[in-house]
């Protein structure tokens, strides 16, 4: 379980450029940007506004697949016309040709939009250049260079750290680009400080491993938090086992005093946590419903070990833990019930 989580932590500095259908999905939450005085609202921002454009006019929406491509087409040109500087309408009006089956003539005005700042355009003309590099095999060199231009634009002209991770693991594994160890950590750390949960989680990772920083448990164990304040799945796996495997330690040490076996068994130690600590992990993870977490308090309140022993309260817990579907649970309790009645 440890090692398919750890490798799983690697994948998130191993794989290429994300196709198209993931970069779509990953603007939604892009944050909006700061708006320079803009046009007034137009028949071209009614007819085309994405619903998640954040720098787009303060209009609803409109899906991609309900969007009237002849009328929007007409307004949006004229819009275009009206005000040829104005961003919005530039990716507006790509979108309108897009929506009416042309993905090549869009792509040009989303480009042209993207080096502009819009930012919604840098995601879409990225994942249109993504999606032709992915789709010759990786052999067509202009949509490389273009993927990666638009992806340093995205990471160091406007500071979105969803490029920042994905090019920071990129440049830190020297897939597709050179490799520059530090200049990947840096946008890593950039994107992590921005509260992007992968790149908080890769962190914790790199910080664990010491593959491309120096070693630093405390580090590490900073930004794995980090990252399941987030909700980022991994880091909450990988802190469930850390913080198990003390506690584990710790149990073990307490049922057999005096014995070496805090010596024989993996050294956890070494991440110098307390026992307090990952104690108070697992109790939050309970208060979610985790049912290992459950399970672990349980055994804890059943022996006594870093709690009161209380056998109610382990009932309690073990039963928890059965509702939402441990057979451990039910096992341990129907062996502790069996054990009292002997």
């Amino acid at each position: 379980m440890f090692a398919a989580t750890m490798l799983a932590m690697r994948a998130f500095l191993s794989h290429l450029l994300l196709p198209v259908a993931t970069a779509f999905a990953v603007f939604l939450l892009a944050n909006g940007m700061a708006k320079a005085a803009e046009p007034p609202v137009h028949e071209c921002d009614r007819l085309t506004r994405h619903p998640e454009d954040r720098q787009g006019a303060d209009v609803p929406g409109v899906a991609f697949e309900t969007i009237d491509t002849d009328a929007a087409i007409a307004a949006c040109t004229e819009a275009l016309e009206k005000y040829p500087d104005t961003p919005r309408f530039k990716y507006q009006l790509g979108r309108a040709i897009h929506a009416d089956g042309d993905a090549a003539a869009a792509l040009p005005l989303y480009e042209e939009a993207a080096f502009d700042r819009h930012l919604i355009a840098v995601y879409i003309a990225y994942g249109e250049y993504s999606k032709a590099f992915n789709e010759s095999g990786e052999t067509d060199e202009s949509a490389r260079l273009k993927t990666l231009e638009l992806m340093r634009f995205g990471a160091e002209a406007l500071d979105d750290p969803w490029f920042q991770f994905e090019l920071g693991r990129l440049l830190i594994g020297g897939v597709v680009v050179e490799r520059d160890v530090d200049a990947g950590l840096r946008l890593i750390e950039a994107a992590a400080n921005s509260e992007h949960p992968k790149a908080a989680a890769a962190l914790g990772y790199i910080y664990q491993t010491g593959e491309f920083a120096d070693q630093n448990y405390d580090e590490a164990f900073v930004w794995y938090r980090r990252a399941a304040d987030l909700g980022e799945d991994i880091a909450i796996q990988t802190l469930d086992l850390l913080y198990g495997q003390v506690l584990t330690n710790s149990f073990y040490a307490f049922l057999l005093p005096g014995t070496a076996f805090d010596k024989t068994v993996a050294p956890i130690n070494k991440y110098r946590r307390s026992d307090e600590e990952a104690l108070r992990w697992i109790q939050d993870r309970a208060e979610d419903g985790d049912t290992e977490s459950l399970e672990l308090l349980a055994l804890y309140s059943e022996e006594g070990f870093l709690v009161s022993k209380d056998r109610q309260k382990a009932i309690e817990l073990y039963k928890r833990a059965i509702e939402a579907g441990s057979k451990t649970a039910k096992r341990q309790l129907e062996k502790m019930m069996s054990e009292e009645n002997e």
